[in-house]
């Protein structure tokens, strides 16, 4: 992989041999997030993807982080794709029309920090600032 852009951090010291954060450091790790972050006015989650499942988002008010735990990721926007490592933090500028999703055989499982209002719907769409957004049918 070409040299990475300044959209990407290292936040957690990740061994070759690492493959799954177990549940504890998952916990662990949200809490310390939520412990710098939330007082920036940032929401810190944990969300999981199935195999296959994309999402398109025209933009958000506010950037928006997202650090792979565990399983495979894939974020386009700008023109450009990329596949971020366990443990690395990828920054999606505000108002940049972006795709993420899980390119992988299992489920993934993503940190997410965010500074918008978003619900999740019944039917697995999500509502962000009155917008509703649908998961890519593939």
């Amino acid at each position: 992989m070409a040299r990475l852009p300044n959209q990407f951090y290292t936040i957690f010291v990740v061994t070759s041999n690492l493959k799954i954060m177990n549940e504890l450091e998952v916990k662990l790790g949200l809490k310390k997030l939520k412990q710098e972050w939330e007082p920036k006015g940032f929401k810190c989650d944990t969300y999981t993807s199935a195999p296959g499942e994309f999402w398109s988002n025209p933009g958000h008010k506010t950037d928006e982080y997202i650090i792979l735990i565990e399983g495979d990721l894939e974020i386009s926007f700008q023109g450009k794709t990329y596949n971020p490592a366990i443990g690395e933090i990828l920054k999606v500028p505000a108002r940049v029309p972006h795709i993420f999703g899980n390119p992988g055989q299992t489920s993934n499982c993503v940190y997410w920090i965010y500074a918008f209002d978003w619900q999740w719907n019944e039917d697995g769409s999500g509502t962000e600032e009155g917008r509703i957004l649908s998961r890519i049918d593939g």
